[in-house]
């Protein structure tokens, strides 16, 4: 009975983690695109750059709560980096390619705006 119980949270983990992932990324879009229409204008690659520091922290943040120290979770961190070094190059990958998502749908965002005007005026 216990491996039917473990292997039901680890769905249901799954599925509350998915779900998480998606509420983020359709509040990053609805967000970035009302907060493209407010002054004073700023680059989207910021916003994208700033939106991965704060998932950083708050990643971090978590850690930190679970550990009870600042200094054992970033030793931790570290730790974690060098015993597994190729693990982490492998979720380093999608993470870059998510970052290069959020960056070109931030440039998809700003050329939908630009070219209408491009072609007004042509």
């Amino acid at each position: 009975m216990e491996q039917g119980v473990n292997h039901a949270w680890d769905a249901a983990l799954r599925a509350a983690c998915l779900a998480l992932i998606v509420v983020q990324n359709s509040s990053l879009i609805l967000v970035t695109s009302y907060s493209r229409t407010l002054s004073p204008p700023y680059l989207a690659s910021v916003a994208v750059f700033f939106a991965e520091v704060l998932k950083l922290g708050a990643a971090f943040a978590l850690l930190v709560s679970e550990d009870r120290s600042v200094s054992r979770a970033a030793r931790q961190v570290v730790l974690l980096i060098r015993e597994h070094g190729w693990e982490t190059v492998q979720f380093a990958i999608p993470a870059l390619c998510y970052t290069l998502q959020n960056n070109l749908w931030c440039v998809s965002f700003e050329l939908s705006i630009c070219a209408p005007r491009l072609f007004c005026y042509s």
